[in-house]
Protein backbone atom coordinates (compact mmCIF):
# COMPACT_ATOMS: atom_id res chain seq x y z
CA UNK A 1 0.00 0.00 0.00
CA UNK A 2 3.01 2.26 -0.13
CA UNK A 3 6.19 3.28 -1.84
CA UNK A 4 9.04 0.91 -0.90
CA UNK A 5 12.30 2.47 0.23
CA UNK A 6 15.49 1.91 -1.65
CA UNK A 7 16.46 2.24 -5.31
CA UNK A 8 14.20 0.97 -8.09
CA UNK A 9 14.90 -2.54 -9.36
CA UNK A 10 15.90 -1.07 -12.68
CA UNK A 11 17.54 2.05 -11.28
CA UNK A 12 19.93 2.77 -14.12
CA UNK A 13 17.18 2.47 -16.74
CA UNK A 14 14.81 4.57 -14.64
CA UNK A 15 17.38 7.31 -14.05
CA UNK A 16 18.13 7.51 -17.77
CA UNK A 17 14.40 7.90 -18.34
CA UNK A 18 13.94 10.61 -15.72
CA UNK A 19 16.91 12.90 -16.29
CA UNK A 20 15.46 14.72 -19.32
CA UNK A 21 12.03 15.14 -17.77
CA UNK A 22 12.58 18.08 -15.44
CA UNK A 23 13.46 20.28 -18.40
CA UNK A 24 10.53 19.01 -20.47
CA UNK A 25 7.99 19.51 -17.69
CA UNK A 26 9.43 22.84 -16.55
CA UNK A 27 8.05 23.99 -13.22
CA UNK A 28 5.11 21.58 -13.27
CA UNK A 29 6.90 18.79 -11.41
CA UNK A 30 10.42 18.36 -10.09
CA UNK A 31 12.58 15.33 -10.81
CA UNK A 32 12.27 13.82 -7.33
CA UNK A 33 8.47 13.82 -7.57
CA UNK A 34 8.59 12.18 -11.00
CA UNK A 35 11.01 9.57 -9.65
CA UNK A 36 8.63 8.80 -6.78
CA UNK A 37 5.70 8.37 -9.16
CA UNK A 38 7.62 6.14 -11.57
CA UNK A 39 9.29 4.08 -8.83
CA UNK A 40 5.93 3.48 -7.17
CA UNK A 41 4.47 2.00 -10.33
CA UNK A 42 7.57 -0.07 -11.07
CA UNK A 43 8.18 -1.59 -7.63
CA UNK A 44 5.12 -1.47 -5.41
CA UNK A 45 3.64 -4.88 -4.58
CA UNK A 46 0.12 -3.74 -5.52
CA UNK A 47 1.11 -2.52 -9.00
CA UNK A 48 3.32 -5.54 -9.62
CA UNK A 49 0.54 -8.02 -8.88
CA UNK A 50 -1.96 -6.03 -10.90
CA UNK A 51 0.38 -6.29 -13.91
CA UNK A 52 0.69 -10.04 -13.28
CA UNK A 53 -3.10 -10.36 -13.32
CA UNK A 54 -3.27 -8.48 -16.60
CA UNK A 55 -0.71 -10.87 -18.03
CA UNK A 56 -2.78 -13.85 -16.89
CA UNK A 57 -5.82 -12.45 -18.66
CA UNK A 58 -3.93 -11.73 -21.86
CA UNK A 59 -2.64 -15.30 -21.98
CA UNK A 60 -6.24 -16.51 -22.30
CA UNK A 61 -6.80 -14.46 -25.47
CA UNK A 62 -6.10 -16.28 -28.73
CA UNK A 63 -5.37 -13.15 -30.78
CA UNK A 64 -3.92 -9.70 -30.24
CA UNK A 65 -4.58 -6.40 -32.02
CA UNK A 66 -4.95 -2.70 -31.28
CA UNK A 67 -5.28 -1.79 -27.61
CA UNK A 68 -5.74 1.34 -25.52
CA UNK A 69 -4.71 1.65 -21.85
CA UNK A 70 -6.89 4.36 -20.25
CA UNK A 71 -5.57 5.99 -17.09
CA UNK A 72 -2.19 4.55 -17.96
CA UNK A 73 -0.11 6.79 -15.65
CA UNK A 74 3.53 5.86 -16.38
CA UNK A 75 2.64 3.00 -18.72
CA UNK A 76 3.20 -0.10 -16.57
CA UNK A 77 0.14 -1.92 -17.90
CA UNK A 78 0.80 -0.65 -21.41
CA UNK A 79 4.17 -2.37 -21.38
CA UNK A 80 2.47 -5.62 -20.37
CA UNK A 81 0.15 -5.27 -23.37
CA UNK A 82 3.15 -4.73 -25.63
CA UNK A 83 4.93 -7.76 -24.15
CA UNK A 84 1.96 -9.92 -25.17
CA UNK A 85 1.99 -8.70 -28.75
CA UNK A 86 -0.64 -5.95 -28.60
CA UNK A 87 -0.14 -2.70 -30.50
CA UNK A 88 -0.85 -0.66 -27.40
CA UNK A 89 -1.11 3.05 -26.70
CA UNK A 90 -1.19 4.67 -23.26
CA UNK A 91 -3.75 7.40 -22.54
CA UNK A 92 -3.79 9.62 -19.47
CA UNK A 93 -5.33 12.96 -18.59
CA UNK A 94 -2.30 14.13 -16.61
CA UNK A 95 0.55 16.05 -18.21
CA UNK A 96 3.09 13.83 -16.45
CA UNK A 97 2.14 10.31 -17.45
CA UNK A 98 2.32 10.60 -21.25
CA UNK A 99 5.71 12.34 -21.05
CA UNK A 100 7.15 9.52 -18.93
CA UNK A 101 5.60 6.94 -21.25
CA UNK A 102 7.20 8.51 -24.33
CA UNK A 103 10.57 8.69 -22.60
CA UNK A 104 10.24 4.94 -22.06
CA UNK A 105 9.37 4.31 -25.68
CA UNK A 106 5.65 3.79 -25.10
CA UNK A 107 3.23 5.51 -27.52
CA UNK A 108 1.13 7.87 -25.42
CA UNK A 109 -1.74 10.33 -25.74
CA UNK A 110 -2.88 12.98 -23.32
CA UNK A 111 -6.66 13.17 -23.59
CA UNK A 112 -9.97 13.22 -21.76
CA UNK A 113 -11.45 9.71 -21.47
CA UNK A 114 -14.92 11.09 -22.19
CA UNK A 115 -13.65 12.38 -25.57
CA UNK A 116 -11.32 9.69 -26.85
CA UNK A 117 -9.32 10.78 -29.92
CA UNK A 118 -9.82 7.34 -31.44
CA UNK A 119 -11.87 6.29 -34.47
CA UNK A 120 -15.14 4.45 -33.91
CA UNK A 121 -14.95 0.63 -33.83
CA UNK A 122 -11.17 0.64 -34.34
CA UNK A 123 -9.87 -1.16 -31.24
CA UNK A 124 -9.79 -4.77 -30.09
CA UNK A 125 -9.07 -4.17 -26.41
CA UNK A 126 -9.41 -1.36 -23.87
CA UNK A 127 -7.94 -1.58 -20.37
CA UNK A 128 -9.16 0.73 -17.59
CA UNK A 129 -7.54 -0.31 -14.32
CA UNK A 130 -8.37 1.90 -11.33
CA UNK A 131 -9.49 4.80 -13.46
CA UNK A 132 -13.32 4.92 -13.44
CA UNK A 133 -13.50 5.76 -9.73
CA UNK A 134 -11.64 9.01 -10.38
CA UNK A 135 -14.24 10.58 -12.70
CA UNK A 136 -17.69 11.93 -11.97
CA UNK A 137 -19.00 10.87 -15.38
CA UNK A 138 -17.99 7.20 -15.39
CA UNK A 139 -21.02 6.42 -17.54
CA UNK A 140 -19.70 8.70 -20.31
CA UNK A 141 -16.31 7.01 -20.18
CA UNK A 142 -17.82 3.54 -20.60
CA UNK A 143 -19.95 4.75 -23.52
CA UNK A 144 -16.82 6.13 -25.19
CA UNK A 145 -15.02 2.84 -24.65
CA UNK A 146 -17.90 1.02 -26.35
CA UNK A 147 -17.75 3.47 -29.26
CA UNK A 148 -14.07 2.84 -29.99
CA UNK A 149 -14.24 -0.95 -29.60
CA UNK A 150 -15.13 -3.29 -32.42
CA UNK A 151 -18.16 -5.50 -31.71
CA UNK A 152 -16.78 -8.33 -29.62
CA UNK A 153 -13.82 -6.23 -28.49
CA UNK A 154 -12.76 -6.76 -24.91
CA UNK A 155 -12.99 -4.31 -22.01
CA UNK A 156 -10.92 -5.06 -18.90
CA UNK A 157 -11.83 -3.05 -15.80
CA UNK A 158 -10.55 -2.82 -12.22
CA UNK A 159 -12.07 -0.57 -9.55
CA UNK A 160 -11.96 -0.19 -5.76
CA UNK A 161 -15.06 -1.73 -4.20
CA UNK A 162 -17.21 -1.74 -1.09
CA UNK A 163 -18.36 1.70 0.15
CA UNK A 164 -17.83 0.42 3.71
CA UNK A 165 -14.08 0.67 3.05
CA UNK A 166 -14.32 4.38 2.25
CA UNK A 167 -11.63 6.28 4.15
CA UNK A 168 -9.36 9.30 4.14
CA UNK A 169 -7.24 7.39 1.64
CA UNK A 170 -10.02 7.56 -0.97
CA UNK A 171 -10.37 11.29 -0.41
CA UNK A 172 -6.63 11.85 -0.59
CA UNK A 173 -6.31 10.06 -3.95
CA UNK A 174 -9.45 11.80 -5.27
CA UNK A 175 -11.75 8.82 -5.60
CA UNK A 176 -15.33 9.71 -6.41
CA UNK A 177 -16.73 6.38 -5.25
CA UNK A 178 -16.07 2.79 -4.29
CA UNK A 179 -18.28 0.45 -6.30
CA UNK A 180 -20.63 -2.32 -5.29
CA UNK A 181 -20.87 -5.31 -7.61
CA UNK A 182 -24.38 -4.24 -8.62
CA UNK A 183 -23.25 -0.71 -9.44
CA UNK A 184 -20.36 -1.95 -11.56
CA UNK A 185 -22.58 -4.48 -13.32
CA UNK A 186 -25.12 -1.76 -14.15
CA UNK A 187 -22.43 0.61 -15.37
CA UNK A 188 -20.81 -1.89 -17.73
CA UNK A 189 -23.76 -3.97 -18.93
CA UNK A 190 -25.96 -0.88 -19.18
CA UNK A 191 -23.67 0.50 -21.88
CA UNK A 192 -23.87 -2.35 -24.40
CA UNK A 193 -21.35 -4.74 -22.87
CA UNK A 194 -21.70 -8.40 -21.99
CA UNK A 195 -19.90 -9.19 -18.73
CA UNK A 196 -18.31 -12.61 -19.02
CA UNK A 197 -16.67 -12.50 -15.62
CA UNK A 198 -16.56 -10.36 -12.45
CA UNK A 199 -14.36 -11.26 -9.50
CA UNK A 200 -12.86 -9.89 -6.29
CA UNK A 201 -9.22 -9.08 -5.65
CA UNK A 202 -7.19 -8.11 -2.58
CA UNK A 203 -9.37 -10.45 -0.53
CA UNK A 204 -6.81 -11.82 1.94
CA UNK A 205 -5.69 -8.40 3.16
CA UNK A 206 -9.15 -6.85 3.25
CA UNK A 207 -9.59 -7.24 7.06
CA UNK A 208 -6.21 -5.61 7.71
CA UNK A 209 -6.98 -2.91 5.16
CA UNK A 210 -10.28 -2.09 6.82
CA UNK A 211 -8.64 -1.70 10.24
CA UNK A 212 -5.67 0.29 8.93
CA UNK A 213 -7.71 2.74 6.90
CA UNK A 214 -10.01 3.43 9.83
CA UNK A 215 -7.11 5.28 11.45
CA UNK A 216 -5.61 6.85 8.36
CA UNK A 217 -5.55 10.62 7.95
CA UNK A 218 -4.47 10.61 4.32
CA UNK A 219 -3.27 8.40 1.49
CA UNK A 220 -2.28 4.82 2.21
CA UNK A 221 0.68 5.18 -0.14
CA UNK A 222 3.34 5.79 2.50
CA UNK A 223 6.81 4.29 2.71
CA UNK A 224 7.36 0.64 3.57
CA UNK A 225 10.61 -1.25 3.77
CA UNK A 226 11.66 -3.61 0.96
CA UNK A 227 11.00 -6.49 3.37
CA UNK A 228 7.40 -5.44 3.99
CA UNK A 229 6.93 -4.84 0.28
CA UNK A 230 8.11 -8.41 -0.38
CA UNK A 231 5.87 -9.89 2.32
CA UNK A 232 2.77 -8.09 1.08
CA UNK A 233 3.57 -9.12 -2.47
CA UNK A 234 3.80 -12.75 -1.37
CA UNK A 235 0.43 -12.55 0.39
CA UNK A 236 -1.39 -11.01 -2.56
CA UNK A 237 0.14 -13.60 -4.93
CA UNK A 238 -1.52 -16.38 -2.92
CA UNK A 239 -4.85 -15.25 -4.36
CA UNK A 240 -3.80 -16.63 -7.74
CA UNK A 241 -4.04 -20.15 -6.27
CA UNK A 242 -6.77 -19.91 -3.61
CA UNK A 243 -10.56 -20.03 -4.31
CA UNK A 244 -11.24 -16.56 -2.94
CA UNK A 245 -12.38 -14.66 -6.04
CA UNK A 246 -16.03 -14.68 -4.89
CA UNK A 247 -15.26 -13.49 -1.36
CA UNK A 248 -15.41 -9.78 -0.42
CA UNK A 249 -12.27 -7.95 -1.45
CA UNK A 250 -10.95 -4.42 -1.81
CA UNK A 251 -11.18 -4.38 -5.62
CA UNK A 252 -13.40 -5.74 -8.37
CA UNK A 253 -12.23 -6.88 -11.80
CA UNK A 254 -14.42 -7.24 -14.88
CA UNK A 255 -13.88 -8.85 -18.26
CA UNK A 256 -16.53 -7.76 -20.79
CA UNK A 257 -17.18 -7.82 -24.53
CA UNK A 258 -18.68 -5.00 -26.60
CA UNK A 259 -22.10 -5.82 -28.01
CA UNK A 260 -23.09 -4.58 -31.48
CA UNK A 261 -24.88 -1.23 -31.57
CA UNK A 262 -26.94 0.29 -34.37
CA UNK A 263 -26.46 3.82 -33.04
CA UNK A 264 -22.70 4.30 -33.15
CA UNK A 265 -21.57 7.81 -34.02
CA UNK A 266 -18.69 7.78 -36.47
CA UNK A 267 -16.43 10.58 -35.26
CA UNK A 268 -13.35 11.63 -37.25
CA UNK A 269 -10.16 11.20 -35.27
CA UNK A 270 -8.96 14.76 -35.75
CA UNK A 271 -12.19 16.31 -34.50
CA UNK A 272 -12.10 14.19 -31.34
CA UNK A 273 -8.51 15.18 -30.71
CA UNK A 274 -9.31 18.87 -31.08
CA UNK A 275 -12.52 18.78 -29.03
CA UNK A 276 -12.12 20.67 -25.77
CA UNK A 277 -15.22 19.84 -23.73
CA UNK A 278 -15.13 19.65 -19.94
CA UNK A 279 -13.18 17.40 -17.62
CA UNK A 280 -14.97 15.12 -15.20
CA UNK A 281 -14.32 17.41 -12.26
CA UNK A 282 -15.94 20.36 -13.99
CA UNK A 283 -12.65 21.95 -14.99
CA UNK A 284 -11.87 23.10 -18.54
CA UNK A 285 -9.93 20.49 -20.47
CA UNK A 286 -6.38 21.82 -20.87
CA UNK A 287 -4.47 21.68 -24.10
CA UNK A 288 -3.09 18.14 -24.26
CA UNK A 289 0.55 17.21 -24.64
CA UNK A 290 0.04 16.27 -28.26
CA UNK A 291 1.22 12.87 -29.55
CA UNK A 292 2.70 12.56 -32.96
CA UNK A 293 -0.20 12.71 -35.48
CA UNK A 294 0.67 9.33 -36.92
CA UNK A 295 -0.08 7.69 -33.56
CA UNK A 296 -3.78 8.18 -34.23
CA UNK A 297 -3.39 6.58 -37.64
CA UNK A 298 -1.40 3.71 -36.13
CA UNK A 299 -4.26 2.81 -33.82
CA UNK A 300 -6.65 2.52 -36.74
CA UNK A 301 -4.17 0.85 -39.06
CA UNK A 302 -3.29 -1.77 -36.43
CA UNK A 303 -6.89 -2.88 -36.16
CA UNK A 304 -7.63 -2.61 -39.84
Amino acid sequence: MSTPRGPPDESSELNQTLRPLSKELGEFLNTSEIEKLAALEDNHWWYRERRALLGQLLRTFTTSGAALDIGAACGGNTRVLQDYGWKATALDFSAIGPVICRQRGIPAIRANATLLPIATASLDLVVAFDMLEHVDCDDEVVREVHRVLRPGGRFLVAVPCDPALWSAHDEAVQHRRRYTADQLNELISGNHFHISRMWSWNVLMRPLLKIRRHWLKGSDLDDVSPLVNTVLGSVIRLERYLPVSRAPGASLFVEAQALPSTHLEVVPIVSRAEDTGAYAHGEPTPSPVEPEPEQYDDLVAASG
